[in-house]
């Protein structure tokens, strides 16, 4: 099965982009079909593909996800640079030379990340609020998720993984 973004109805839009959540649960059943190994399902929380056209001129498509940072079992114990922190969130562009599947994931990301931040959050349910909070931000051109954005980011969750 194939279901690329611009074939796809974004589950957000707004103003200055479209947004498709990614449903892990399908996503993780695809990568075990295929022969892959997935991380466990209970590590990531939430995934989203962001086309925001007036992020950046070349590479205007992020992908924003977020993981636990518990402990799973099979799983390396998560690496704290934020006392406290519970979840991870991380922004990465795209490369635009490569098509964006829904059904496939590991997709061309482009390196460094964007931005990579830890926060503390009560449970799972208000990581993943948070995050689509930030996704409707980017949506309203209120959140840059470029790395000209990276001070915003920091605002809204941490700079626990900035070099600094």
């Amino acid at each position: 099965m194939t279901r690329l973004i611009h074939e796809t109805a974004p589950t957000l839009s707004g103003p200055y982009g479209r947004a498709w959540e990614v449903d892990l649960d399908h996503l993780h059943a695809m990568r075990v079909q295929r022969g892959e190994n997935p991380p466990p399902r209970g590590a990531e929380v939430c995934n989203w593909v962001v086309h925001a056209p007036q992020s950046h001129p070349y590479w205007p498509v992020v992908v924003i996800s977020c993981i636990t940072l518990r402990d799973i079992p099979g799983v390396p114990p998560a690496v704290i640079s934020l006392p406290g922190a519970t979840h991870e969130v991380y922004v990465f562009a795209l490369n635009p030379d490569y098509e964006v599947d829904m059904d496939k994931g590991g997709w061309a990301y482009l390196t460094p990340a964007n931005f990579v931040g830890q926060f503390i959050e009560a449970n799972d349910t208000a990581a993943a609020i948070r995050v689509r909070g930030s996704v409707h931000e980017i949506l309203a051109g209120t959140l840059n998720p470029d790395s000209d954005g990276r001070s915003q980011w920091v605002q809204r969750y941490s700079d626990s993984n900035i070099q600094k």
